[in-house]
């Protein structure tokens, strides 16, 4: 397994990530996740599923597996993106948003690491459940203009105090629930 973590198909090292993850090893996960470089840096999608499968089972395993897993973030990442990315893994409550965190969402959407934009914008989706098209609205690997145009509408919804938990169906249109 640690040799498909230099392996240059980003699923054979999402894969081993994953297994390592699986036996209470975190640091491979989250270099792999924070991986930012052409070649390395995963595809969204795969981002997603990894962080997905791996992250709340880290965090959830106990005290000891939640230490391992923050030792790990902290030693790949610089402080403040240790500190957004360990707050952002952990979710935000209804209070946390409503205590500032909505706030802390959408400004991480700005943050110079792909990693964190990442969570942040995973988080942000999980909470407000934004429709497909709210979805596109932000990437986190796209360019920076691309990027800017995501972020000031996010910041518009977050003035408008819409950064909560949302029914799916998102913003744009009614829930069909």
């Amino acid at each position: 397994t640690p040799l498909l973590l230099a392996d240059g198909r980003a699923e054979n090292r999402a894969a081993s990530a994953a297994t390592l993850a699986l036996l209470g090893d975190y640091g491979p996960l989250v270099e792999v996740l924070a991986a930012d470089e052409p070649g390395r840096r995963l595809p969204g999608s795969q981002w997603d599923a990894l962080a997905r499968s791996t992250v709340p089972l880290a965090l959830s395993r106990g005290a000891r597996s939640a230490g391992r897993f923050r030792r790990a973030v902290e030693q790949e990442l610089p402080g403040e993106a240790a500190e957004i990315v360990l707050r952002l893994a952990r979710g935000l409550s209804d209070r946390d948003l409503a205590d500032g965190g909505d706030g802390m969402l959408v400004r991480s959407l700005e943050h110079p690491s792909l990693v964190v934009r990442r969570f942040a914008a995973a988080t942000l989706f999980d909470t407000v459940r934004p429709s497909d098209g709210d979805r596109l609205r932000f990437r986190p690997d796209a360019a920076e203009p691309a990027r800017a145009e995501g972020v000031k509408w996010w910041r518009i919804q977050l003035e408008k105090g819409l950064i909560r938990r949302t029914p799916a169906g998102g913003l744009s249109k009614p829930a069909d629930e």
